[in-house]
């Protein structure tokens, strides 16, 4: 009877094999998408042009015409299609270091293109920026690339950092005034280091908020494609000042003392009103908004 030769293969050499035929298959297959995309333009250009002749003809409502429109957009949404999953192709997955947590993605229209020049961010489930992991501009794709390094250690929000510092000055002065927003009533929730991206404009307005949690954990790495109404794409931002009011509620936020409770974030672009001081609001009849300015100071 013949005797069959074994071999041992370390579980580490097979995952590592697997990786590189999977990295070297994925410019194969976004080449293959591309050039699929590119058939299908080509065909929808001529079916354009088809399209022209037979309106001149028949007319723009005859039933031939109307069919021919259908088949051209259906050709466009399958070209952005094939476009938009060979970039996800052509994306390679960022090492991450055991100990660091990273989210990577693309910010697009809904129209499936890139939208350059967006910061994205990170904040917790209170609404509060992750400041440790900082921000980054999306690039000529729509990428954006967020890394926390030593997860677990430098995932405070500013207001647990506020918190430590304001424990440490009451232990030397009793007297000591702790300021501590309301970030700081949630710090212990957020242990479970659930985050949030958000989309900034140049000015730092916020235009969307994701609504996927994250879950930060050690030596993992997330993708994340965000989609932006074109709305709030095209509406103009204004630069960001201390004080922001909202036209609709006529409620007047002080940025520097934002409380969750103000939900900033829920305030539609189109409702931000940027004023350099106090007396410029309340010349417009607005009122201060009760958790950052304080109940007395509102009349809500």
């Amino acid at each position: 009877m013949a005797r069959v030769k074994t071999c041992d293969v370390q579980e580490a050499q097979v995952k590592k094999e697997l990786n590189q035929t999977l990295q070297a298959a994925d410019p194969v297959r976004a080449d293959s998408l591309l050039r699929l995309q590119r058939v299908r333009t080509v065909r929808t250009k001529n079916q354009e042009r088809e399209k022209l002749r037979l309106s001149e003809k028949l007319g723009g409502e005859h039933p031939r015409v109307m069919a021919l429109q259908a088949k051209i957009d259906t050709n466009y949404q399958v070209a952005r299609t094939l476009n938009l999953e060979s970039v996800r192709a052509r994306t390679e997955v960022p090492r991450v270091e055991s100990d660091d947590w990273l989210v990577h993605g693309r910010v697009m229209s809904e129209q499936g293109q890139p939208v350059t020049g967006m910061r994205a961010a990170l904040y917790d489930s209170s609404g509060c920026p992750i400041e440790t992991c900082g921000s980054e501009i999306t690039d000529k794709t729509g990428y954006f690339n967020l890394t926390i390094k030593n997860v677990g250690k430098n995932t405070r929000t500013p207001a647990e950092i506020k918190k430590k510092t304001a424990d440490e000055a009451r232990e030397a002065n009793a007297n000591a005034n702790d300021n501590a927003d309301d970030c700081e009533d949630k710090a212990s929730a957020n242990r479970n280091r659930e985050a949030f991206v958000y989309v900034l404009d140049r000015h730092d307005v916020i235009l969307q908020r994701d609504k996927r949690p994250l879950t930060i954990a050690p030596g993992q790495a997330q993708y994340l494609e965000i989609v932006m109404d074109d709305a709030d794409l095209d509406r103009p931002t204004q630069p960001r000042t201390r004080y922001l009011g909202n036209s609709s509620t006529r409620e007047l936020h002080d940025l520097n003392n934002q409380k969750p409770g103000c939900q900033i974030d829920e305030i539609r672009v189109d409702h931000r009103i940027n004023f350099k001081t106090q007396k410029e609001a309340l010349a417009l009849k607005y009122d201060f908004c009760a958790y950052c300015f304080g109940k007395e100071e509102s009349k809500r």
